[in-house]
């Protein structure tokens, strides 16, 4: 155990849930941030994918997380990892309902859903939206629980876009 854990670990309890959230964001998404998960250690990527997640089902449901996705079908694993099974569970019969477009990666063909108003789609949209208040406190739980891999992130100046150096 380093030096920083310790503190983290206690410096995370005494954040609420969305300040844990926006703490290991500012670190690990810097000015240079490009989505590339391939230089984060296994847990940043997990955080990362369910944060991502969290963000677009939360500004427009499924809908919304395949219009903007580029984690696919490697975010239900995450979202499992943390503990949110059903919403997992939901996730998946939604990347299933639908085939991946032609050449792409596994994600969905949002024109096909759009187009045919898939019932089944939709029922899972609502049902994930009931589970919807689990997500949050279950990222920062996962960064609290998990504080050794995010301990190199305490001398990491967090990034702020509207700073003029970053």
């Amino acid at each position: 155990m380093t030096h920083n854990q310790p503190n983290l670990h206690f410096q995370l309890q005494a954040m609420t849930d969305d300040q844990v959230i926006d703490w290991t964001i500012e670190r690990i998404e810097q000015a240079d941030w490009t989505g590339d998960l391939s230089g984060l250690n296994e847990y940043e990527q997990e955080f990362s994918r369910a944060v991502r997640f969290f963000l677009m089902f939360g500004n427009g449901g499924f809908q919304y997380f395949f219009e903007c996705d580029q984690y696919g079908i490697s975010t239900v694993s995450s979202l499992r990892n943390l503990g949110l099974i059903q919403i997992a569970d939901f996730l998946e019969q939604a990347f299933i309902s639908f085939p991946p477009p032609t050449g792409g990666n596994y994600t969905i063909d949002l024109d096909q859903i759009l187009e045919t108003e898939d019932p089944h789609f939709y029922s899972l949209d609502e049902q994930a939206w009931l589970l919807f208040d689990q997500i949050g406190p279950a990222i920062a739980a996962f960064v609290r629980n998990n504080s050794n891999h995010f301990a190199h992130l305490v001398g990491r100046a967090p990034y702020n876009p509207l700073h003029p150096n970053g």
